[in-house]
């Protein structure tokens, strides 16, 4: 009975996971046990995925299908990506690059600089990076860090003291050097 690719999928799925478990065990300095046995497993089922591969028929219309969560754990397992901020438990859906990853991202960047910015005269700009409060609350920004703010009683507009200070010395330095 040939398997389906589905099945060849989950497999795929499975010994990804079985050997993230693995490399969690030896990162944990779990027993030998433990780790024996769920290499034995690993073992197992990459036999299984074997023999289900050389049973599969290759078909041309299965062939660009992918199962997005096998390719999402082989570029973390690679380290193209890595959860962002993952030892303040993640975020999800922020990644940062690791070193292929950002082999990869500079030269994708590099061919679209030249072609749109070099060649077209376009201009680039880039945009602010993302911060999640618990990050900010570990690095003490949150506790030593504030911004005092003034309210203007007439119209109830806020702003920031310093920026407020700032703005009023230069006006008066510009009115002085008038």
């Amino acid at each position: 009975m040939a398997s389906t690719g589905a099945d060849l999928d989950f497999l795929r799925a499975s010994v990804t996971k079985q050997g993230a478990l693995v490399r969690q065990l030896k990162a944990d300095g779990a027993p030998a046990a433990s780790v024996q046995e769920a290499v034995e497993e690993l073992q197992a089922l990459r036999k299984k995925l074997d023999e289900q591969s050389a049973l599969c028929p290759q078909d041309d219309s299965n062939k660009w299908k992918v199962n997005k969560k096998a390719l999402e754990d082989t570029m973390i397992r690679r380290m193209f990506v890595v959860p962002s901020f993952e030892i303040h438990g993640g975020v999800a859906g922020l990644f940062d690059y690791g070193p292929p990853g950002c082999a990869l991202k500079e030269n994708l960047v590099s061919l679209w600089r030249q072609h749109f910015v070099l060649e077209d005269a376009m201009l680039q700009i880039e945009c602010t990076t993302l911060t999640p409060y618990p990050v900010l609350k570990a690095s003490g920004h949150v506790d030593r860090f504030e911004d005092l703010m003034v309210k203007d009683t007439k119209n109830g507009e806020c702003f920031r003291a310093d920026k407020l200070l700032e703005d009023f010395i230069e006006n008066l330095c510009v009115s002085c050097f008038e």
